[in-house]
Parts: structure tokens; C-alpha cells; sequence
């Protein structure tokens, strides 16, 4: 037998962070209520996985799941669902105990073994158990983190953030897929604080990591775990290192400036003293830190910079609510669908004199 204790944390969202100040009454409203509450979207999620309900909710709710009252009394349970978090947040135990020789465990454990053709891969022992979920689990987030890697390299914002969106959705969709599996290889040391961790993972006023508060001024609380908070101190003291040496270099001169501050979309916000100037950027540089080192960082700051002045000045136009970018000499023909193919059009020699013309036009509004 084999005892793998693991605590995740429910921690009440903070009102002190930037979001927070511009939500604040939307978010202090919100947090008078510290209660998680029945939802039947999250309700509906949980009752569809009915082994898992039979295999766990049995002791929670003191019925049998052979028990003809048992589909009605489940779903009482979880219609009058509600459980006060302290303000201090909750510790839960959600930790399994895994057992090879677990009777009730038995035939999932002899169905896996079906489908698993390597030998050495087969569930033998108890840490083969844990491994089953744990590894797939493991897989999962170096996935994520692999596609978190390469969002720096996407220069369009809105593009960018879509690709986050994209990858978080994929990695706890794929986490609450496992953990709704690990009832078939282990029972958990606490029944009820596992499910509330299940429960809270799919329940909308619950972020599941302390990242994704700002999402949206509803939640309420986050998930979090030691592990999170020691990579996040980690990651965080590595970005802010990052966005450090991307702000020396930012602030080298005026132009590289005024680049960073249309690349990333405050053309009407540039103020026109230099020392305010720097100011603002580095108040940007802690508020929208992400937009601001991929912008910083991207080697055509320069360009999408002029690009943008172009676009903000009338030289050249972006239609309405998209990000095409047309020449207003030629509006059958756009110089980009995006600033990547903007970019590609502006480096292509065949466009030099056009790009040169641009150029002079914008000078020209200057004088």
C-alpha cells in the first residue's frame, strides 16, 4: 500500500493587484461571499462521470450506490451544494492511497492491462498506480509549457493571447480528464476534500491557478499548490529580470520609445516630455508585463513601430475591426492580412520605393 499525500490550496482572490483596483467594486461585491455554491453547469459536469460518483460519494452522502434512492439522493447532494471557504482559504488533503491488491480496483486494473502491450508498461505494484495518472499528468503540462515557450515568437498580440487561451484550455481540460480516471487506481485519503478539489477545478468562480484571477472580475478564489508557488517565484523572478534588461535597452533612446509604446497599441497615450515619457513605460512594463516584453524583445520593434505611426497618422489604414492593413492608394490590394505579412511586405525589396514613399508621407505630416 502506498500513500501519496498532495494539499492544493483554495485561497480567496486578493483586491490588491491592478485588475483588482480598476474592478474594485465589481470584486468587493463578489467577495462578500465566500461560499461555493451549487452551479448546474458544474453540476452536470460532476454527475456525468457516474463510476467516479459511485466510487467516491458513497461515504459523503451515507447512502449505498446499489441504493434504489441513490440517483436522487446524489443529486439533492449536489443541487444544495455549499461550502464556506475562511477568509484565510482552505487546505485540502486531495493525496490517494494506492493499493495493487485492492479488490474493488481489481477489474479497472485488469482493463488497463489489456490495453497497455509492453510488458514493463503493465500496473504491477503500487507506485505503477500512482505513475498511471501521475506521468500522463506530467506529459500534460511539459506540453503546455513547451507551447508557453513559443508564444514569444508570435509578434501579434491579440494572436498571442488567443494561443494562451488556446494552451491553458487544452491543459486543464486534459488534468480534469485525468483526475476523473484516478478513482480507478486509487481511493482518495479524503473523500470529501478531493471532490471539493474536483468540484472547484470545473466551477466557474474558481480559477484554477493564481494566473488566471484577472480573467474574469467573477472568480473568486484560486487553486494553488506548493509547487506552484515555488515554480511562480521562480518564473517571476526571471521574468522580471528579463523585463529589467528589456527596459534599459527600451529606454536607450526617444524613437525606441515612441516604437514600443504604437507596437504595443498606446498611440493615443504617448505623452510628449521625455522624462514622462520613461515614466509611463515603466509603470507599462510592470502593468501589461507579458505584452510588454514581447514587444521589447521582438527584432521588427522598430518596424511594427513605424508601421503603426503609419496607421495612426492616416498614411496607411487597418480596416474596422480586423487587422488588415491597407495602402489607402489601393485599397483592392492590403500590404498585410496581419503585421506578419505587414512586416514581410516592408522588407521585401520589391516594395522599396512604395515603402520610401510612406515613409516621405509620414515625414511630410510632420513638418
Amino acid at each position: 500500500m502506498l500513500t501519496d499525500n498532495k494539499i492544493i490550496y483554495i485561497k480567496v482572490r486578493k483586491l490588491n493587484s491592478a485588475y483588482a483596483v480598476a474592478n474594485k467594486k465589481r470584486l468587493a461585491e463578489v467577495q462578500i461571499n465566500r461560499k461555493i455554491g451549487s452551479s448546474v453547469s458544474s453540476v452536470n459536469k460532476m454527475l456525468a462521470n457516474s463510476e467516479e460518483q459511485a466510487n467516491i460519494m458513497g461515504d459523503i452522502i451515507s447512502i449505498s450506490p446499489k441504493s434504489a434512492e441513490w440517483n436522487k439522493s446524489l443529486k439533492d447532494y449536489w443541487d444544495g451544494f455549499a461550502y464556506d471557504i475562511p477568509e484565510t482559504g482552505k487546505d485540502l488533503e486531495v493525496g490517494f492511497v494506492y493499493d495493487i491488491n485492492a479488490l474493488d480496483k481489481a477489474h479497472y486494473i485488469v482493463n488497463i492491462n489489456k490495453n497497455i502491450s509492453d510488458a514493463k508498461d503493465k500496473l504491477n505494484t503500487d507506485k505503477d498506480l500512482k505513475a498511471y495518472i501521475d506521468v500522463r499528468l506530467e506529459r500534460v503540462k511539459d506540453n503546455f509549457n513547451k507551447t508557453i515557450g513559443t508564444l514569444g515568437e508570435i509578434k501579434d498580440v491579440q494572436l498571442r493571447q488567443k494561443r494562451q487561451d488556446d494552451a491553458y484550455k487544452v491543459k486543464y481540460d486534459s488534468i480534469q480528464l485525468l483526475e476523473s480516471e484516478r478513482f480507478k487506481v486509487g481511493r482518495p485519503i479524503n473523500a470529501f476534500e478531493y471532490i471539493l478539489y474536483r468540484y472547484c477545478m470545473i466551477y466557474g468562480d474558481v480559477a484554477n491557478e493564481e494566473g488566471l484571477v484577472s480573467k474574469s472580475p467573477k472568480i473568486r478564489f484560486y487553486l494553488n499548490s506548493e509547487e506552484d508557488i515555488k515554480k511562480g517565484k521562480r518564473a517571476k523572478s526571471k521574468t522580471n529580470r528579463n523585463r529589467i534588461k528589456l527596459l534599459v535597452d527600451v529606454i536607450d533612446s526617444v524613437d525606441s520609445m515612441e516604437n514600443l509604446l504604437y507596437a504595443m497599441g498606446e498611440s493615443d497615450n504617448i505623452p510628449t516630455n521625455d522624462d514622462d515619457l520613461y515614466e509611463y513605460i515603466e509603470k507599462l512594463s510592470v502593468s501589461r508585463e507579458t505584452d510588454f516584453i514581447a514587444a521589447a524583445s521582438n527584432p521588427d520593434l522598430s518596424l511594427i513601430g513605424s508601421i503603426e505611426k503609419y496607421i495612426s497618422s492616416g498614411v496607411l489604414t487597418r480596416t474596422f475591426g480586423s487587422q488588415v492593413i491597407f495602402n489607402p492608394t489601393d485599397m483592392e490590394s492590403p500590404i498585410g492580412n496581419t503585421m506578419e505579412e505587414a512586416i514581410v511586405y516592408f522588407k521585401n525589396q520589391a516594395n522599396k520605393a512604395i515603402v520610401s514613399e510612406l515613409k516621405t508621407k509620414y515625414k511630410n505630416l510632420a513638418i
